[in-house]
């Protein structure tokens, strides 16, 4: 009677293993083309709609704060009387402002980089051809999952997530075909892997019960952590701008606010590098 529980308990343990091993390979599956498609083609509608207006609003924002400060120099000397070296205080406004500066060429790039990509060429169909079979290699492939994997089958997975986050379907069909010989492991070398995976040898005196019960708490690890940075990703930007995005009454009521911003800056630096101007011509000239 006792074998019989064991066997039952024993037969349990297996299938919930089974069962987390297939839910992380779908987290997996889900959170890398949260990460590789659907944020970058967020990001992309973002920086279209928004996001250029932002680059062009800091960009007039960090050249009136500079005028300002340069100001703040100029009157300073003024008031010490002592004279007054442009190249020098343009060199050292360009020591004050490099992390502006820095942050400016960080956005131009993210908004070049957006204009890059290119809109998917691939059908609804492909695009589900091209996460079954990702979901397929990450069961095989993924080193989470399958520790013992040779050399050659890391290589096969290197070029997996090369291949998807490229959303090249072709690749993936032919790593498909590479890693189909690729075998389910029997129950009893997967109880072989989990031991190795654990760290133990073969004459390590652990009986399978607990390597199953060690190896499902590792899974379900695994799976709330898979599940924690979804939420994550969910949570941050670019994702956190789907509902924004999607509101053209608010996305126009943005616009048109950073355009005022924009608007009122170049005004302001219109005023500032004619005060600017003035004021050092009378220096020059008194």
């Amino acid at each position: 009677m006792q074998n019989i529980i064991l066997n039952l308990e024993y037969e349990q343990l297996l299938n919930e293993i089974k069962t987390l091993k297939d839910e992380i390979v779908n987290l997996f599956q889900e959170k890398d083309f949260l990460i590789h498609h659907t944020c970058k083609l967020i990001n992309v509608e973002y920086i279209k709609k928004i996001g250029f207006l932002e680059y062009e609003a800091y960009k007039y924002q960090c050249n009136m704060l500079r005028l300002k400060r340069k100001l703040t120099l100029i009157q300073t000397k003024i008031n010490r009387q002592e004279p007054i070296d442009e190249c020098e205080m343009e060199a050292q406004l360009d020591i004050e402002y490099s992390e502006y500066i820095k942050k400016m060429e960080k956005m131009a790039t993210n908004v070049q980089d957006s204009l890059k990509m290119k809109e998917s060429s691939l059908s609804e169909k492909e695009a589900m051809e091209i996460k079954n079979i990702y979901r397929s290699l990450v069961k095989k492939l993924h080193p989470d999952l399958n520790p013992n994997r040779t050399p050659k089958e890391t290589e096969l997975f290197s070029l997996t997530v090369n291949a998807y986050e490229n959303g090249d379907l072709n690749t993936l069909r032919i790593i498909e075909v590479l890693a189909s010989n690729i075998k389910e492991l029997s129950d009893k070398d997967m109880i072989k892997s989990f031991k190795s995976c654990l760290g133990l040898d073969e004459d390590d005196n652990i009986n399978e019960m607990e390597i199953l019960k060690i190896t499902k708490k590792n899974y379900q690890n695994k799976k709330d952590n898979l599940v924690n940075d979804i939420i994550a990703i969910k949570a941050d930007f670019p994702y956190n701008q789907i509902d924004f995005l999607s509101d053209e009454y608010e996305v126009e009521k943005k616009q048109s606010q950073i355009n005022a911003n924009i608007s009122e800056y170049k005004s302001t630096i219109i005023k500032l590098e004619k005060y600017i101007f003035e004021l050092l011509n009378n220096i020059k000239y008194n």
